[in-house]
């Protein structure tokens, strides 16, 4: 149980690595390259730093299909499958389009997969008379 809690935080905490650490907006790279432009100002050609702004929530879904997709052929087939395809519809519509139609393609396959598991047994079950 304790494993299944770990995979599941692990990967719907996906979504936050994304993010880096402390997010930069453009009202904060404006006040550090003012701050720093008045702290070395007795430099002549000095040059700021590049700050790049943090744009969140790229390809958080796409990933998170990935991981789904590939995890769900060793760990709960029947619930990473069908999160493997949500995740890989909503990654579709954003950015990392690859990871997501993996994801997709390899949540379709072990939900086919299972489906046929499960024909397989209720036709054992049936042949069986139970």
């Amino acid at each position: 149980m304790k494993k299944i809690v770990l995979l599941l935080v692990a990967l719907f905490s996906l979504n936050a690595v994304s993010y880096a650490s402390f997010p930069v907006t453009s009202q904060e790279a404006e006040q550090a390259t003012k701050q720093s432009a008045e702290e070395n100002t007795f430099v002549d050609n000095f040059k700021l730093p590049n700050f790049t702004l943090v744009n969140g929530g790229g390809s958080g879904f796409s990933i998170a299909a990935l991981c789904c997709g590939i995890l769900g052929f060793f760990f709960l087939p029947f619930l990473l499958g069908p999160l493997a395809i949500v995740f890989g519809a909503i990654g579709m519509k954003r950015s990392g389009r690859g990871m997501a139609i993996t994801g997709l393609v390899l949540g379709i396959i072990q939900v086919v997969i299972v489906l046929l598991a499960l024909l397989f047994l209720a036709s054992l079950a049936a042949s069986l008379g139970v």
